[in-house]
């Protein structure tokens, strides 16, 4: 296609319908595990449809929160209350 000619029509709703679908955001509907480093330390945090879950690397105890707790404005609460279930 030569400068200034404009695609066919068909081309166009192509290219709008691939700009509008990487907008979207792909659902969550199995764990999505991920390592990072926090001070030094290595962690793994896995997101699910739960909620998300962040522990020390090789560790099976860690930090969990609720998308429920969170979006209801709980999830401080809830922090604090596994956090201090933890330490006993």
């Amino acid at each position: 296609m030569a400068h200034g000619q404009r695609a066919p029509a068909e081309t166009r709703g192509a290219l709008l319908r691939l700009a509008a679908s990487s907008r979207m955001a792909t659902k969550l509907d199995k764990p999505l595990k991920r390592a990072l480093e926090i001070d030094g330390s290595p962690y793994t945090l896995v997101i699910d449809p739960d909620g998300l879950k962040l522990t020390g690397k090789g560790k099976r105890k860690g930090i969990e929160l609720r998308w429920q707790d969170l979006v209801s404005g709980d999830a401080a609460l809830a922090t604090a209350l596994n956090a201090s279930v933890q330490r006993s």
